[in-house]
């Protein structure tokens, strides 16, 4: 068969449609948050409670939470986890002040 290219829209119409593109984009980032707060949550929270190998005394188990290298693995994805959750709702007011803009007339561009 033959294509035919659908006609473009008004710029509006345009705008809109890559504005919910990007919500969606936004949301997929939110998502993510939420999902690696958890996990993070659990881990560190199981290195609060877990304890192996003792202290400079001998006499107490360090929690594993204390080790350089534990804190190394977890305290990277915490981070990550704020920056993703920050970053989406950021995005996401951005991108509805920009459709608020683009519906009332203003552009938006």
């Amino acid at each position: 068969g033959n294509f035919k290219k659908k006609e473009a829209g008004s710029d509006a119409a345009k705008k809109i449609s890559y504005i919910t593109m990007m919500q969606v984009r936004a949301q997929i980032v939110a998502m993510a948050s939420t999902s690696l707060s958890q996990a993070v949550t659990i881990a560190v929270r199981y290195g609060l409670v877990r304890t192996q190998g003792y202290d400079g005394s001998g006499r107490k188990e360090v929690q594993i939470l204390n080790y350089t290298q534990q804190q190394h693995r977890l305290f990277g994805h915490l981070a990550c986890a704020y920056c993703f959750h920050f970053a989406g709702r950021r995005i996401m007011r951005k991108l509805k002040s920009l459709e608020s803009a683009v519906l009332s007339g203003g552009g938006g561009s």
